[in-house]
Order: structure tokens, then sequence, then C-alpha cells
């Protein structure tokens, strides 16, 4: 007897599934079962290769299952063995991948308030790179910061206090992601405002207490002992801990420097360091105290402070004032103290000479200052300044975004195949703005700052819409409709100039040239110029109208590509017409001729008549000319 016996086969797809590192996986066997079953226990093994570190086989279903935890190719033998002994193999394959990690601390981050801050983005790269761009995501930031989304870098000045919660994504080639959120909390940290020079004192003398002042921040200070102080060696008998109020103790003579700090409840510190001097009894003190205004550090906006006044002497002798560096300030022959750029202003007080002579000096820090910018929306008024309607006319609007620094703002369209803006805000249509879909001009402005304001921060809300009111092609105004030509044409040949008309008589026609065009186009204009007169049909007389018109001006939308300047000026500045044979029968009949010329523009086509430089072919694009048309009628 022959018994024919079938074995089992593993029908399970290979490669498997892709994994991912830290994702569960399942990945069940399947098979095509023998002559004999599969015992409910222990017929699949793994007998040669490794499964993937995090993943095990279940011997009783064969089904692969786990959380991957190395990245890399795997390759396993898969073993399953059926009731009569009888094997199947097959060798299965699987990679594992692993995504970026976020490694950048997902903790609170305090900053200060209109300080320029940096949050680098740190992370992982998993098994394939990151997207070239576009791999950051961002939910909303604080005021004031921006992400560069291939980065991940948060970077800017924030402009308003206050957390905020900050999802951040990353994502590779793979699609895979990683997420953190991260806390961003915008404080205004306290100053101590105190003069850091605190001036000069006499050996053994007894000074009064010494007040500090605090600017407070967007937290109180700590309660009951906000100060804390590093004397040194200096003549210091104490910095209250309650409301850091000095107390001088001049015991020995020399300069000296100590330390104070305050903190507030948000953990923020501000610490100052002093300066005093002692000197012998009986010498000649001068004193000076610089406004709170700019102690110690200040911006640009305001350059110019009295010092008359500010500066005492002890034996009350004149004082002078000098300041540096010159680059940063500079003092007057009236006292006045200047301020010209960004840096450390140290301003001098000095009064006696001899064994009298006494300086006394402060300093601060001119630092720049952010901006702001209001944008205006078209037909709106904010803070008193107005901003024209958006219309689709071709002569353009203007628009208006005042910055808090008074410095112009720089517009460009994003939109360039509907828009032309020049960089002060003149925006011009370079399509029919009244039709649906084309009406609507992405617009987005920026500032560079300058020595006393940083750059314009680049925020989403600087990039904003205008919408054109359409605004209906006119009539030909009243000027347009030219006089008629006297009557009384001239009889003989020659050549008269009769109002706007210059007609030219022969003994066979007749031939009129006008009304002459002047200034730059903004097409089309069309001039269309009507002849009235009678014939005589079968009897009876039938008036007619010879009509003669031309198109000045653009005939078609410019094109950048156009290559020689002159092919947009124009090219036929009047209106000619010859009389035809029936017009010219009715003159000759003794008949006068009237002449009647209407001109219309379209207001809907934009202006996009350009300067050029040269004819040289290269349609170098320099300026946009101020178009206006006028034509010489009547």
């Amino acid at each position: 007897t022959i018994t024919v016996v079938t074995k089992p086969v593993i029908t399970t797809v290979s490669p498997l599934p892709r994994a991912v590192v830290g994702t569960p996986v399942t990945n069940p066997q399947t098979k095509t079962v023998g002559t004999a079953a599969i015992p409910a226990t222990g017929a699949w093994t793994i007998t040669a290769g490794t499964l993937p570190a995090g993943l095990t086989l279940n011997p009783d279903t064969g089904s692969i299952t786990g959380n991957p935890t190395t990245p890399g190719d795997y390759s396993f033998t898969v073993k399953l063995t059926d009731a009569a002994g009888e094997v199947a193999t097959k060798v299965e394959t699987m990679t594992v991948i692993a995504g970026p990690t976020i490694t950048t601390t997902p903790d609170a981050y305090m900053i200060n308030i209109n300080e320029l801050w940096t949050l680098p983005a740190t992370f992982l790269k998993g098994t394939g790179n990151l997207l070239s761009t576009g791999a950051w995501a961002f939910t909303a930031l604080p005021e004031g910061l921006t992400a560069n989304p291939d980065t991940g870098v948060i970077t800017g000045i924030p402009t308003t206090i206050g957390l905020t919660d900050v999802t951040v994504t990353v994502t590779d080639v793979n699609g895979l992601t990683d997420t953190i959120v991260i806390t961003i909390k915008v404080i205004d940290p306290p100053k101590i405002t105190t003069p850091r020079n605190l001036g000069i004192f006499e050996l053994g003398s007894n000074p009064n207490p010494i007040s500090q002042t605090v600017k407070l921040g967007s937290a109180p200070l700590i309660a009951n002992y906000p100060w804390s102080s590093e004397l040194g060696t200096a003549p210091i008998s104490s910095v209250s801990p309650v409301d850091g109020s000095i107390a001088v103790a001049p015991t020995k003579l020399g300069t000296f420097t100590f330390t104070a700090t305050i903190t507030d409840e948000n953990g923020m510190t501000d610490t100052a360091t002093y300066t005093l001097t002692v000197v012998p009894a009986g010498s000649n003190i001068t004193r000076l105290i610089l406004p709170a205004s700019i102690v110690p550090d200040t911006t640009m906006a305001v350059t110019s402070y009295p010092l008359t006044g500010l500066g005492t002497s002890s034996k009350n002798l004149p004082v002078t004032y000098s300041a540096g560096l010159p680059s940063v300030c500079y003092v007057d022959s009236s006292k006045v103290l200047h301020i010209l750029g960004l840096g450390v202003c140290d301003v001098t007080a000095q009064s006696g000479t001899g064994a009298l002579l006494s300086v006394a000096k402060q300093s601060f820090t001119v630092k720049k200052s952010p901006q702001t910018v209001t944008i205006i929306q078209p037909g709106q008024t904010v803070n008193g300044i107005s901003a024209p309607e958006a219309t689709d006319s071709s002569n353009g609007f203007k628009l208006v975004a005042p910055m808090s620094s008074g410095l112009p703002g720089v517009f460009e369209s994003l939109t360039t195949n509907i828009c032309m803006v020049e960089p002060d805000g003149q925006v011009t249509w370079l399509v029919d703005a009244s039709q649906a879909g084309k009406n609507t001009c992405r617009v987005k402005v920026t500032q560079p700052g300058n020595d006393a304001f940083y750059p314009l921060l680049d925020a989403p809300s600087n990039t904003f819409d205008i919408v054109a009111t359409h605004v209906a092609s006119p009539k030909a105004p009243a000027t347009a409709v030219s006089n008629e030509a006297p009557i009384g044409t001239p009889r003989t040949p020659g050549t008269y100039k009769n109002g706007p008309w210059v007609i030219t008589i022969t003994t066979t026609k007749i031939t009129v040239l006008g009304p002459v065009s002047s200034g730059t186009f903004i097409g089309p204009i069309i001039a269309v110029t009507k002849i009235p007169y009678t014939v005589t049909v079968k009897g009876k007389k039938v008036n007619k109208v010879q009509v003669c018109s031309i198109t000045f001006g653009i005939q078609k939308p410019f094109k950048k590509t156009d290559p020689l300047a002159w092919k947009n000026r124009i090219t036929k500045p009047s209106v000619p017409c010859t009389l035809n044979a029936e017009a010219y029968g009715f003159y000759k009949a003794g008949n006068s001729v009237k002449l009647t010329t209407v001109v219309t523009r379209d207001r809907r086509w934009p202006t996009t008549n350009l300067n050029r430089v040269g004819d040289d072919g290269k349609g170098k694009l320099i300026s946009k000319i101020v178009s206006n048309w006028k034509i010489n009628i009547g």
C-alpha cells in the first residue's frame, strides 16, 4: 500500500509589513494544512535568524507581536510542524524603521518682553531624513515670535505678556512624526532704576540712607525680603532686605563697588552694580543725577535731555558737562545731552580746579526699540489716519500702514499675476479687476529697521488681502466732445486750421487730421470722428454718417517681455480721416462739412506702461510712469 502524504505550507507573504519603533505590531502567519492536522500547541518556531528586538513569535498561532525597539532589516526562518511530524519552513524578512524624536526640552520657557529670544530646535533623526521643506509645524506662538518651518527655530521679540502652550510637530520623509508641547511664558522682569553711581562722600560724614527705585514687571516682588546684596569691601553698613535702602558708612578713602539684587514672584531677578567714592573731609564734591527715564538704559525714542541743574557742587562751584562715546552721545554748549546711536553713554559732571577738582560720572545704555505696524484697511480710519478706497480703477490706489517707529513701510505683492505693488504702497491692477476672482490683491508689508529700531518682525498679520470695489467705466466727459468745424468749409485747395482739425483740400479729396493727442497713455483710448452728409437715392435724400476711429496707446495688455520701450509709445497721435466719395460729393455740391469727435477711455485697463533703460532690446524695468491722458479737443 502506498500512502501519499501532503506536507503543510507556510503562505505568509514576505516581506512582512514595515514596522515602526514603539508602534505595536501584530503579524499573523498564514498556512495551508497538509494531510495531518496542526497541533494546537507548539507547532511554530524560529529556527534561524532573529526577530526584531521587542517582538516574539507565538508558538501556538505563529503570530508575531510586540513593540519593536530597534530599527533595522531582519531575516529569520519560521518553521511549522504538523501532527505527523511533517515540516514547512519559510524565510521571512521584516524592516523596522524609526521616526524622528524632538529632544528640545518640553518645559516652560520664561522669556522677557521686548527682548530678542531664540529657541533652536533639537532632535534625533530616525531612519529617514526630515522633510527638506516644511518639516516643522507649530500652533499659535506668542505675539512677536515666529517659527521657521524648515529649521524649527523659534525666534523674535515678544510683544505681549502671557502664557502660551505651543504644540511642535516634526515630520520625516517616511511620514513619521513626533510631537511635544512647550510652554512659553512672556514676562516683564523687574528693573532696578537707581543710578549706579551713588556719588562722592566725605570721609567720616554721616549721609542719609539712599533710597532705591524699582520698575515692577509683570509680577510683584516677593514678600518680606525681596532684596539681597554682596557688599565686598565697600563702606556700606547695610542694604535693607525690605526696601533696598543703602546705608553708606564712609570710613575709608577710595572708590568701591558692590551689588544688590531684587527678585519677583516669577523668580525673575535684576542685579545692579553700584559705585561710590570716599574723599577727604572738606573736599569739593560733585554729584550728578540723570533722569530715571534713561538710567540704566533707554531707547532713541527721545534724543535730547537738558543737563542744567542735574550736576551740583558741594561748594557751589560752576559745573561743566561732557559725554561720550562720540558715536553714542555728546553734550552741546547749551548743556544739552544728545543721543546719536546705540551703545554705552558716559556722562561726566565736573566742578572746581586743583585741590577742589571733583568729577562725577553716570552711564546708561542706548538700545534698539521694537516696532509694530498698524494696517489700515482701504476705506477705513484708525487713530485719525485714513486709507483710500481700493477700487478697480486703472489709476490704482495707495495702501496705508503706519509704523510705530515712524519709518515707512515697504510693500510687496504676493499675487504678481494680479497686481503690482510699489514699495511705497501704490497698487496697480494687472488684470481687469472687475472680473470675479481677479479682484483680490495679496500684500505683505515689511520694515528693515535702522540704527534705532529692530526690523519689523515677520508675522502672519503683516500679510493681508485687498479686495477691489468695482468702478463703472464713466461716459465720456463733456470736454471730450469736440466743437464742430465752422460753417463755410474752405472751397479752394490748400491746408487750413479749423478749430482742432487740420483740413487739407485738393481738387479730388478732403483729408482731416484731428484731434491731436498728448500725454502718456493708459489705453485703450478711442477717438471717433463722425462726418454727416446727405445723398440722393432714387429721388429721395438719405442722411448718412462717415465714421473714422482710432485707438491710441495700448491695444493689448502690456507684457514685461516686450523687447523695446518705443513699442509702447504713442504712434498715432491724431485721427486721420479722408472723406469717402459720397461725402466728398456732398462737399463738392457746395455743402459744409461738419466734424464731431468723441473720445472715450476704458478705465478698467490697468496702468502698466513702464519706463525702460534704452532701446537695447533687454527691456530692463526701472520704474512706473504716472500715467495720465489728456486730449486737446475743441
